[in-house]
């Protein structure tokens, strides 16, 4: 299956476990902390803000059930018969680029070369979910890979909501080697228990042609502060941003929920 709208690269929302690079960055929170309450549920089409149900578990692992698939264009599913997290490591060298979590469990995004020594490189680029010390982390835990064979020098971001179990991972990647082809960038909802794919963004803002980018679009910053938006910065043309600028800014509103959400095209973007 594809896990892009936007790229023919495959992906597997899977399981597995570990990564390596530097200039990380450890996200605290508070361990065990639950969505609030009083928040709206959102189904995969509706839009509003989530609820407070409990993020979904995966149940005691069945060794028949089928890992999850990242990216057929439809609404995502958190099965809970599904084994969680369970990719295999990617075999390589592995390059970290980003980490976040809370005390007790870390999420380590990082890439490894398919390739080594050949040209043009290819990369694999991976989500892992471990301790963030030993015996910190009961849960499920493992791999998703997020990519593959892609000729993007990988770069991206991953973020832990401010107050609740929620993380959103940013990357980029590219399906040929044609020097004039430029990277696309991939946001993605995360399921914190079960590493499956709650929600994508389109990387264009709503009712924008074309919805494509003129120039590659490199994410390097990403805020989860405010409500259950998403706010992510970084470098190119995004499609249909105002402004000008090398760089750019763009919101999803009310992108993060506890439950699956259609694939979501940007609600503002702006050049900077």
């Amino acid at each position: 299956m594809k896990r892009s709208h936007l790229s023919a690269l495959t992906c597997f929302s899977v399981v597995g476990l570990s990564a390596v690079l530097g200039a990380c960055k450890l996200d605290l929170g508070t361990p065990g902390e639950s969505a609030p309450a009083d928040k709206a549920k959102t189904s995969a089409t509706d839009g509003s803000a989530p609820d407070g149900g409990a993020l979904v578990d995966s149940g005691a692992p069945d060794g028949n059930a089928s890992a999850p698939t990242h990216g057929d264009g439809g609404a995502p599913t958190a099965d809970a018969s599904v084994l969680p997290w369970s990719a295999p490591a990617p075999e390589g060298a592995r390059v970290t680029l980003d980490v976040a979590g809370d005390q007790a469990c870390s999420f380590e995004l990082a890439y490894v070369v398919e390739n080594p020594g050949a040209l043009p490189q290819q990369y694999t680029t991976s989500l892992e979910k471990k301790e963030a010390a030993p015996g910190s982390c009961p849960e499920a835990k493992g791999f998703v890979i997020l990519s593959q064979h892609s000729y993007a020098d990988p770069a991206g971001v991953v973020r832990r909501h401010a107050t609740d179990r929620i993380i959103a991972v940013a990357w980029n990647e590219k399906a040929n080697d044609d020097v004039n082809a430029p990277n696309m960038m991939r946001l993605a909802q995360i399921d914190w228990m079960t590493g499956a794919d709650l929600h994508e963004g389109i990387m264009t803002v709503k009712g924008a042609q074309p919805d494509q980018p003129l120039t590659s679009l490199r994410p390097t910053s990403m805020n989860l502060s405010v409500g259950y938006d998403v706010i992510l910065d970084g470098t190119g043309d995004f499609p249909g941003a105002t402004g000008a600028g090398a760089g750019f800014e763009a919101t999803w509103t009310g992108f993060l929920s506890t439950a699956p959400q259609a694939p979501a095209a940007a609600d503002s973007a702006t050049r900077q």
